[in-house]
């Protein structure tokens, strides 16, 4: 049984009802899942105290016990994997060009360092070197991207860039960054296909604003069908990736 402990802002929401509605029935036997979510930034609030992640916050307290079912701050220890998700974590993009190590660095320190993702998973090794995964923010959609041909040479971009930063930044830390499936993007890897973003709802944290739907012109926040869709395919690579540890 891997205990997997799933962190993130409002884009959770869609993983967050994927697990309890779709996924947990054919997966609770392999993992255990518990989620910690606030909404927008909330959980810059964090500190770590010891050994565990503690809100400065009322309301993000709040946000932690409803969304984890019962926790008030997350115990670094009890788990065995990570998914920091969403957070202000953006994909990265590489053309293959060749640069210095430093520069190569530099970039990818721009584009992740000031994040909170990044924040959150520094805080997390300090007190375990468990494994952590990185879920950036979904790809925003756009209906005229949908039907964009997709050019090899662009489209490898976006795995050209997974690959980069996981070899020159996230290895060392024991940390993988993660693609979203690929039949969830369009235009060259860079949108993800409008029929994701239609219907997705705000993260239940226990108040008046759960589940309800964002506006239309919302196009970064992903629905539940997305949310099955990226859950499985990552619990799949958990349990290969545990399988060959």
């Amino acid at each position: 049984m891997i205990n997997l402990c799933i962190i993130g802002n409002s884009h959770t929401g869609a993983l967050k009802r994927a697990w309890d509605q779709l996924v947990a029935a054919d997966s609770k036997k392999k993992v255990r899942v518990t989620f910690f979510a606030q909404r927008v930034g909330g959980l810059e609030k964090l500190r770590l105290d010891a050994q565990s992640l503690v809100p400065n916050d009322a309301s993000l307290k709040k946000a932690l016990e409803f969304t984890s079912g019962g926790e008030t701050s997350i115990d670094v220890t009890k788990y065995d994997a990570f998914l920091i998700y969403g957070v202000g974590l953006n994909a990265y993009y590489s053309d293959g060009s060749f640069f210095s190590r430093e520069v190569t660095h530099c970039a990818l320190i721009d584009n992740f360092g000031k994040s909170l993702g990044y924040k959150l998973l520094m805080m997390i090794r300090s007190v375990s070197n468990s494994k952590v995964y990185l879920g950036h923010v979904p790809l925003a959609s756009n209906l005229a991207r949908d039907k964009v041909k997709n050019s090899p040479s662009l489209s490898v971009q976006y795995v050209n860039g997974e690959t980069l930063a996981n070899d020159k930044l996230f290895a060392s830390l024991n940390c993988v960054l993660v693609c979203q499936p690929q039949e969830t993007l369009v235009g060259n890897n860079r949108n993800t296909h409008s029929r994701f973003s239609k219907e997705s709802k705000r993260l239940d944290i226990g108040d008046n604003l759960d589940s309800e739907l964002h506006p239309t012109n919302e196009n970064i926040h992903m629905n539940d069908a997305y949310g099955e869709i990226w859950l499985t395919s990552f619990l799949e690579r958990l349990f290969i990736d545990n399988i060959r540890t």
